[in-house]
This record gives C-alpha cells, structure tokens and sequence, in this order.
C-alpha cells in the first residue's frame, strides 16, 4: 500500500537521487523529494539540473517504482545566490514532474530578499511549480512572523 508521504532526501543525504527513490518505494512512500543543491561543503553534491546521466538513471527509478517527485530542495538564496542561479534547477524539477521547491532565505537584507522570492516564484510559476519557504530558526527569516511581515 502507498502512502502519500515524501521521504525526505534530508534524512538519507547520503543516498543518491535513485536510491531514495528506491528507499521510498520500499517504504511505501508515495513520493520522494529530492535534494540537487549542496548546502554545505560536506554534503554530497547530487547535481540532476547538470548531470543527464544521474537525471536518466533518477527518472528511470521513479517510473520503475511508481513514484513521484514531490519537492526539490533546496534554493537557499543567501547574498551570493539569486533566483537566476536556481534557473536549470528549476528546470530539472519540472522535468522531475514535481510542483514544489523549498527555498530559504538567509539574507541580513530583507528588500532584497523579498526582491529575490518573487523572482524566484515569477521563473517557477511558467513552469508550474509552486515555491514554499522553509523559515529554520538559524536564518535571518527564522520563523514565520519575519516570513510574513517582516518582524
């Protein structure tokens, strides 16, 4: 029986794309959600917007096990990084099928970060896909009330 919960790339970062499409299915999962950007310099670099290869192998896996991409993570659009940076990105989740990207926030500017959100949902939106913020406690958005006015 499926259920309709995504196994959350996060919690097997070590795995590749495939094999947490593989894990989730094993589950039980209905989706998986899939991380293709580094946060950290440690973290595994899963680069299905560059590599077809890993992109071929990852959609193969999701036909194969009858499931689906539900979000992609993560577009942390920090001072260096702007929403055109997450453009092949955002390419490679709509090719994925899936209609949700996470994106963080950490910017001590909050005008321009508010600038880059609406780009960021203004590049998704043609592609069909839905742009959610993830507000950790760590970052400058840290919780929901700056998400939403700023406090």
């Amino acid at each position: 029986m499926k259920h309709d919960y995504s196994l959350a790339h996060l919690t097997v970062l070590s795995l590749s794309p495939p094999q947490v499409v593989d894990v989730a299915a094993r589950a039980g999962y209905r989706y998986a959600s899939l991380r293709m950007t580094r946060v950290t310099a440690a973290e595994p670099l899963h680069d299905l917007a560059r590599d077809r290869a890993l992109m071929k192998e990852t959609k193969a896996r999701l036909d194969d096990n009858g499931v689906d991409v539900l979000d992609v993570e993560l577009f942390r659009m920090d001072p260096r990084l702007g929403p055109d940076d997450f453009v092949a990105e955002l390419n490679a989740t709509a090719e994925l099928g899936a209609t949700n990207v996470i994106a963080q926030l950490p910017d001590p500017n909050r005008e321009r970060a508010i600038e880059r959100f609406a780009r960021l949902c203004d590049l998704a939106k043609p592609l069909g896909i839905f742009v959610n913020l993830e507000f950790p406690h760590w970052t400058e958005t840290g919780n929901l009330l700056p998400a939403y006015c700023g406090r």
